[in-house]
């Protein structure tokens, strides 16, 4: 067991958590930007759509369309508007747009590990609650299922999951935590970055996707969001576990999952 990258994953990874039910407490009265309000049921159809159409996509331009810029240009679209998300909790929506691309320049400018993992970190907070304070626990729940199933397939079968990190990450458009094992390699540049050299890579939709249950729990009482999160980190122990031991890609979505249903549990039982 690899107990200083462990600390160090779900460091990052509770701060992506935490932030984001900030998030979700200030914007939970807001209008939904994407999703239609008209049931849970539309709801979930359109962010499934949503979601495999944007991977269909993605994986369609690897195949056909190789090339840094445009992948690049895909990469700071999703930060721009995780980014904006986060930074309307305190300034005016003109301003944090100002912000937002700020924070991406900086990045494109001085990509290092720490600066990259700041600003998904952020944009991760803003992404998760957008979506996930429109749907009852229950669809958000199921959401969770489903996604757990698709990682499954998309590790083991087809493996395109695979497939879709590396040449990310090879382009620096990874939409991803990057944990180092050594504090000091957060300052490493990301060209030196490679999965099973000393970083763990947590895919942004293993930090996102859970953010959709523990916002949509908030909805029904903070403490019960707060252990889901707790739960969450049960799921990032036992993916680690399995990762440092089989050294081979695992989806980490059913580990997460598990966790999550543990604290949602935990949690309603304390409500």
């Amino acid at each position: 067991m690899h107990w200083k990258l462990f600390y160090h994953t779900v460091a990052v990874y509770a701060l992506a958590q935490g932030l984001a039910l900030v998030v979700a407490r200030e914007q939970k009265d807001m209008p939904a930007p994407f999703l239609p309000i008209a049931g849970q049921g539309a709801s979930l159809i359109s962010f499934l759509i949503f979601f495999f159409a944007a991977t269909i996509f993605v994986l369609l331009l690897l195949e056909y369309r190789r090339g840094r810029f445009l992948y690049r240009s895909l990469f700071a679209i999703v930060l721009f508007v995780g980014l904006s998300k986060v930074f309307e909790i305190v300034f005016p929506q003109s301003l944090s747009m100002v912000i937002a691309l700020v924070f991406i320049i900086g990045l494109f400018l001085l990509p290092l590990v720490w600066v990259h993992d700041i600003v998904v970190v952020i944009a991760a907070a803003g992404i998760g609650p957008m979506f996930g304070l429109q749907f009852s626990w229950q669809t958000a729940a199921l959401i969770l299922i489903i996604l757990s199933v698709y990682d499954i397939i998309a590790v083991f079968v087809t493996r395109h999951m695979i497939t879709l990190a590396k040449e990310m990450i090879r382009h620096q458009a990874s939409f991803a935590l990057i944990i180092p094992e050594k504090w000091q390699e957060f300052k490493n540049s990301l060209s030196t970055v490679q999965p099973g050299t000393g970083f763990l890579v947590v895919g942004g939709g293993d930090v996102i996707v859970p953010m959709l249950l523990t916002s949509s729990a908030y909805l029904i009482r903070p403490s019960l969001a707060w252990w889901i999160v707790c739960g969450t980190l049960i799921g990032v122990f036992l993916n680690h576990s399995l990762l440092v031991t089989y050294r081979r890609p695992l989806p980490a979505m059913p580990f997460l999952t598990f966790g999550a249903f543990v604290g949602l549990t935990i949690g309603f039982l304390f409500l």
